[in-house]
């Protein structure tokens, strides 16, 4: 059960509160993406919104945006694409195709590979039935698992492309040791980044016994800071059901969002707590991100002529 949460000001759209929620012009929206299970980790469909409360601060919030799981996502795969990557290349593609064959089939998903460079190895587009061999064809191509290894960059480049992403659901996946010795952006610029952002990550941990320059704890932070989850696979054997997870998780997420009564902007933490009950009575797990960072006040122009 993960969550993640984005304070941001989004233009334009009337707003929608259903499939494909959109947002008004000026509005400091809250977007949520929640997964909810039961006390046996069972993921709970058929929620509503009336299901769901959200307290900032404490103060109780009044849900604007509301769509249920399995709604459509905007998904970034980054792969790792440096030399420590040759003996795992074929499986990791496999295992990257079968991730994109059990999303939902709305998905609009793109893959990034990085090695010193950043690359796009899939442009975003919806993968129709008839793509997945092109796909494991085009990947196979273009991961070719040599060089150093900018995850920094490739981390900023996903969110650059959130930006313009079809669907308000974002989830990125990164598939790396976690490892950094090429990247232009420094490891505290890029989390300030992913902080900023409403992009839920998920983590696959690419263990290497003779490589000792994995940073597994930085991938754990992303998946923490976001509200995603982390995989760490013993086995390299074990990473298509990773995927596979993270895959199901995705689709059994639900998103809201919400307006803060606190309109304040000072870049200061606010506090979540989130509750789910079920319609039966049972008592759901939920397990959300702490808070979210306040947006800043807007400076004024150079050159302003001041007020009227």
């Amino acid at each position: 059960m993960r969550w993640t949460l984005l304070a941001v000001t989004l233009a334009s759209s009337a707003l929608v509160a259903q499939d494909k929620p959109t947002f008004r012009a000026h509005s400091d929206m809250v977007v949520v993406h929640a997964l909810v299970e039961d006390n046996r980790g069972a993921a709970i469909p058929d929620l509503t919104r009336d299901n769901f409360l959200v307290y900032e601060d404490n103060y109780p919030q009044q849900l604007s945006v509301f769509s249920a799981a399995d709604a459509p996502a905007t998904i970034g795969l980054l792969i790792d694409n440096s030399t420590s990557m040759a003996p795992k290349r074929e499986l990791v593609v496999a295992a990257a195709v079968q991730f994109a064959e059990l999303s939902n089939p709305q998905d609009e998903i793109f893959v990034l590979a990085f090695n010193e460079d950043v690359r796009d190895a899939w442009e975003p587009r919806v993968i129709e039935e008839s793509d997945i061999s092109i796909l494991r064809a085009t990947l196979l191509n273009r991961i070719s698992a040599r060089g150093k290894t900018a995850l920094h960059d490739a981390v900023d480049r996903a969110l650059d492309r959130f930006a313009d992403a079809r669907h308000t659901r974002q989830v990125m996946v990164v598939i790396s040791d976690g490892s950094d010795n090429a990247s232009r952006l420094t490891r505290d610029e890029m989390l300030a980044r992913v902080q900023a952002s409403h992009a839920m990550i998920y983590t696959v941990v690419l263990r290497d016994p003779l490589d000792r320059d994995g940073n597994p704890g930085l991938l754990r932070r992303l998946s923490h800071d976001t509200g995603g989850e982390s995989f760490d696979p013993r086995r390299i054997a074990d990473v298509p059901e990773a995927l596979e997870h993270i895959a199901r998780d995705i689709r059994a997420t639900y998103t809201l969002g919400y307006v803060p009564t606190n309109q304040a902007r000072d870049g200061t933490m606010r506090k979540l707590r989130v509750v789910a009950s079920h319609p039966d009575g049972r008592k759901l797990k939920v397990q959300a991100r702490g808070g979210y960072v306040a947006p800043k006040p807007v400076s004024p122009r150079a050159g302003g002529s001041g007020g009227r």
